[in-house]
């Protein structure tokens, strides 16, 4: 099968669909069509391609952070109680490579005490090490042998990395009792539903014809005839299964979907992290910080672009660090989250 970008109206069948073309829908493509030379396989993604020089080149997206941007997609929750009362606004990638497109974003590893923890067979910690490696072309230190090396998904730390921020930061860290881990995901560093056979969907307006860029197109279905991946993140990929008659029936009832497979998680225990900032007052060089982009101190084009800087391959992003209360913290905040965390959490 050739390589399209646009689905050619002759074709309504392919070997496998994969709805979704973010990391996970793209590396399964990729695995599979290197498994299968001859199966055909659709990739379908709602947003645009993602080359284009604010993804390209990281700094520049940073600086271009924009609620109408069309590489992301904004979702609003309903009122909830644990929230304030208050909605909430969800931002997904809604591009190309999905949320690992759009950067901000870092590569973390569960620690082995959480895979092991599930007790199933199959999913422990070392069984499931192979296929962590199989994944990751791993540029930094692998002094414990539990990274990959020519996998699909490179992990970095970029090429430029304000060393000041990270050096203070360690230090201060390091003083408050924390110790300094140089790979967090080296796992130990701190402690038959019936088979879906295609996908029914319509083009995305934005990539339609002058005139008819505010409505979606005509309803496709496109079969499958071996795989049907579902692969559309953290929010869509239950949404898509609920859609399909996959999940909670009482939901599903409510909706008007039929029942297919009766799986009540499906659509539960979401789980997600949100990002505060914080404004300092410091005496850091414009090269310390992105400062200089987001508030127009540097000309993008004269200071970045002709004199090509390091840091415009930069992220921003200096440190990370996974904090594990005490017991005593976990008292202190009450005996639901107590409960919750001696279920999930503590070893």
């Amino acid at each position: 099968m050739p390589l399209y970008t646009e689905l050619p109206e002759t074709i309504d069948e392919v070997d496998v669909i994969i709805a979704g073309g973010g990391t996970a829908g793209c590396v399964v493509a990729a695995r599979l069509a290197d498994a299968d030379p001859k199966l055909s396989i659709l990739v379908m993604e709602g947003g645009t391609n993602n080359q284009m020089p604010t993804i390209e080149t990281p700094a520049l997206f940073l600086s271009h952070l924009d609620p109408s941007s069309k590489t992301n997609l904004f979702y609003q929750t309903n009122k909830a109680p644990g929230a304030g009362d208050r909605k909430l606004i969800v931002a997904t990638g809604g591009v190309l490579g999905g949320g690992s497109s759009i950067n901000m974003l870092t590569y973390s590893r569960p620690q082995r005490s959480d895979w092991d923890s599930w007790n199933a067979p199959g999913w422990s910690a070392d069984e499931l090490t192979p296929y962590l490696k199989k994944h990751e072309t791993y540029h930094g230190k692998d002094e414990k042998g539990v990274h990959g090396h020519d996998g699909p998904i490179h992990v970095s730390d970029g090429n430029y990395t304000s060393t000041r921020i990270r050096d203070e930061f360690a230090a201060a860290a390091e003083a408050m009792g924390w110790s300094n881990v140089d790979d967090l995901s080296d796992m130990d560093s701190i402690n038959a539903n019936e088979r879906a056979v295609g996908v029914e969907f319509r083009p995305n307006p934005m990539f339609q014809a002058a005139g008819d860029s505010n409505k979606a197109g005509p309803l496709r279905s496109v079969k499958a005839r071996k795989l049907v991946v579902a692969s559309s993140g953290a929010i869509n990929t239950p949404s898509l299964l609920e859609r399909s008659g996959v999940g909670e029936p009482k939901v599903l009832e409510r909706a008007g979907v039929p029942l297919v497979a009766d799986l009540p998680g499906v659509g539960s225990g979401y789980e997600d992290h949100q990002l505060l900032g914080y404004p300092y007052l410091n005496n850091l060089s414009i090269t310390d910080t992105l400062d200089g982009l987001v508030f127009g101190l540097m000309d993008q084009n004269e200071d970045l672009k002709k004199k090509k800087l390091e840091m415009l391959g930069w992220n921003g992003k200096e440190m990370q660090c996974k904090i594990r209360p005490t017991d005593a913290e976990v008292a202190a905040l009450g005996p639901v989250f107590q409960t919750a965390w001696d279920r999930e959490y503590k070893k």
